[in-house]
This record gives structure tokens, sequence and C-alpha cells, in this order.
């Protein structure tokens, strides 16, 4: 059964004591993990405040993500954008929650999913309220089509080919695709998609405007806009596509590129079979112990940017001329250095300092109290021995008394 949440500002949230950014409508039954993880996904940033003429241009987020909820692997489809002031003015938006599960997923894909028609809502209609149940799923299958829109965009279908053989070698691993806001992601990755086998169609999870995630999903397409203060981690990242700087281009020729160029399912000669065999990785850990993406798992044909491919604005992944070893060699860590830094080795004299005077003065306090504590005790007995001397003199002078009244009675 599917699951949904509706994330938007509102002056009283579906929870007693919520209000701004809160759960406005949810499933019965939805797990408080799973709903703090897509509370944690409603994030978003608009280009242009309220009241500016340019609003309604704001860009729609479209998301594909994968979590583990006790040892279940779902998929959520989200929607997040702009939305009018909130219900005290200040800027606000929505954001549009489904939770899938295996038995739930269409054979076309998500990117087919997300563009089905009211499958994702557009607004909130205001009312506060736990939903019965999910909504049905639309079931369809996609045909591998020519990318005709990766063609229009960058004169050559045949770079979609380099995201698919990315998505190929490790569907978790991060791949990154710089871009404008304007241009048509969804439409760039269904292309994609299409192309991959229905069986691993929803392996392919991705962000059309990366902002941040949470630690419990894993989103591994991540589109970045200009001026994003992701730009760094993605020109630090060897799986990075610059849409802008490839027209006029032309990747290297390899089955991945030549199905999107044609749209026929890939045709993998001897070197791709151990890749192609190898499956996507699943976690069964718990949902608060899913790491985002995965190790990328080594290939000889990745990482090694071709003479072709140079300066063209992604890092070109393509086999060598000989056929790769079957064995993959064993990463090797980089040597640390050894040499301690001098402020690390001044804290600890620092510290060593401190020990032993605190050391002195506890010792020395140990040793006044002590001696207190036996002068104090030679008072007290003393103090007694003077008691118990003064009763003496007393009893006799009182005896004596005594003694004379008797006399001289």
């Amino acid at each position: 059964m599917t699951h949904e949440l509706f994330y938007t500002s509102a002056e009283r949230g579906l929870d007693i004591g919520t209000t701004g950014f809160c759960t406005v409508a949810r499933t019965r039954g939805l797990p408080k993990r799973l709903e703090r993880l897509l509370q944690e996904l409603s994030v978003y940033k608009a280009v242009y405040p309220p009241h500016h003429p340019q609003f309604a241009q704001n860009p729609v987020v479209f998301m594909h993500c994968r979590a583990n909820l006790d040892g279940q692997t779902v998929s959520i489809l989200s929607r997040i954008a702009a939305a009018p002031p909130d219900y005290s003015g200040r800027s606000n938006y929505f954001a549009h929650h489904v939770v899938l599960t295996a038995s739930e997923l269409p054979p076309a894909g998500p990117a087919w999913l997300i563009r089905q028609p009211g499958f994702l809502e557009t607004q909130w209609n205001g009312q506060v309220r736990e939903l019965p149940q999910g909504r049905s799923v639309p079931q369809g299958n996609a045909q591998p089509r020519r990318c005709t829109t990766w063609e229009r965009i960058t004169c050559d279908a045949g770079w979609a080919g380099v995201v698919l053989k990315y998505l190929h070698e490790n569907a978790a691993a991060p791949v990154y695709l710089l871009g404008g806001e304007a241009l048509p992601f969804l439409d760039l990755l269904d292309e994609i998609i299409a192309l991959m086998p229905p069986e691993k169609r929803w392996s392919v999870t991705f962000t059309t405007r990366y902002f941040q995630l949470p630690s419990g999903v894993t989103c591994a397409v991540r589109i970045v806009p200009p001026g994003s203060e992701k730009m760094a981690e993605a020109k630090a990242s060897p799986r990075l596509i610059d849409l802008s700087a490839l027209a006029g281009k032309r990747p290297p020729d390899d089955p991945f590129t030549q199905a999107a160029r044609t749209g026929q399912p890939v045709q993998l000669g001897e070197q791709w079979l151990l890749a192609a065999d190898d499956p996507v990785p699943i976690t069964s850990a718990p949902l608060s112990q899913i790491q985002v993406g995965g190790p990328i798992r080594h290939n000889p044909g990745i990482g090694h940017a071709s003479a072709s491919g140079a300066g063209t604005g992604v890092t070109a992944a393509h086999p060598p001329p000989a056929p790769p070893p079957t064995v993959p060699p064993p990463t090797v860590a980089s040597r640390q250095s050894s040499r301690t830094p001098w402020w690390l080795v001044m804290l600890a004299l620092l510290s060593l300092a401190l020990t032993v005077t605190l050391g002195f003065i506890s010792f020395t306090t140990l040793r006044e109290n002590q001696q207190l504590r036996q002068e104090l005790h030679s008072v007290v007995a003393k103090l007694e021995r003077d008691q118990a001397s003064m009763r003496d003199m007393l009893r006799n002078e009182l005896k004596n008394d005594v003694q004379d009244s008797v006399k001289e009675a």
C-alpha cells in the first residue's frame, strides 16, 4: 500500500502543537521514522521571492530516492515547489511525497510515473487531515527510444549514453549534471531510464535540483544549477557532465552511446559482461543506518579520459583496448604523513602540566586537611580531659561541703 505525506507552512499542523513548516496530511499508519525522513527531504530554496514578477517561474524539484525501512527497500517520489505566502505572509513551499514498495512499481520507471498527470499534487487545498489510504499507482511500460531531447540540447544523443554507462557501472554512486534551471531534466532522465531493462529502471535515483540529502536515502543523479553551493562538490566528482559545455562535441563510441543514438537496447560485448551481471547493491540495514550512495566498484574502463573527450566538461569513461581483468585490483590507500602537528604537541604538554599541577594541589590540600584533623582531635581530647578534671574537682568540693555540714550538725 502506498503512503503519502503533504508538507508546507501552516498555522496548524496535523500533530497537536505543530505550526509553521510541518506535516499537514499523511496516510494512516505512516511509520514515524519514515515520516521524519520525508520531512528531511522537504527542502526548497526559491529563486524568485513572493510578489516577484517571475515568481511563477521558480523551478519545480522532482525526486526519486530509495530508502530501507526495516529491511524493505522503498521508493520515494517527490514534488517540491514554491507556494504562495503562508498564513503569516512569509515565503512558503509545498512538498508532496509518495512512498512505493516493490510490488507497486510500474515497469516504465520513476520518471515516467512522476510525469503522469495528477499523480503528484501541485498544491495544498488547506485541509489538515489524515488520509485513509494512499493513491493508486498508474501502470505502464516504456519502449527504448532515441534520446532526442539530449540530441536537441547537446547536439549528440550519445551524451545520454555516458550517463547510462555510469548508472550501469554503479547505480548508487553520485552522478552530477550541470545545467540551467530551464532545461527539461525530467525528460532527459526519462530517455535514459527507458534504455535500461525494466527490472533495473527503478534502481535509478535522481533529483532535478540538488540541495541536500539526509543520510537515510540514496539519490544518485544530482542536477546542480549554476551558482549552487553544491558546485564545488560536483566539480570534484569524476562522474560529472556539464551540459553547457557539450555543444559540438562527441563522446567516445561504445555500446551505451550507440544505444542512446539509435534507441536500441544496449549490445554488450565481452568486456562489458562482468558489469552487466553485477547486481545493483541494495542494503538491508535499518532506515537509520542506511547511507547515501555507495562505494564505486572498480572497473578498468572508468576513470581515464580519452583524448577525444578532453575539454568537453565531462569525465568520459571508456574501456581500454584489452579486456579488463576478472579480478579487480585492490584499492591502495594513500599513505598519511606520520608527522605530528606542533599545536597537537603543545596541547599535549599543556594537558600534562595542568594534570601535574592539579595533582600537586590535591596532594597539598590533602596533607593540610590531615594536619587540621589531627589538631582538631588534640583539641577535643584536651577538652575532654579538662571536663573530666572539672567534674572530679566539683565532686570533691561537694563531698567536703557535705562532711562539714555533718560535723556542724
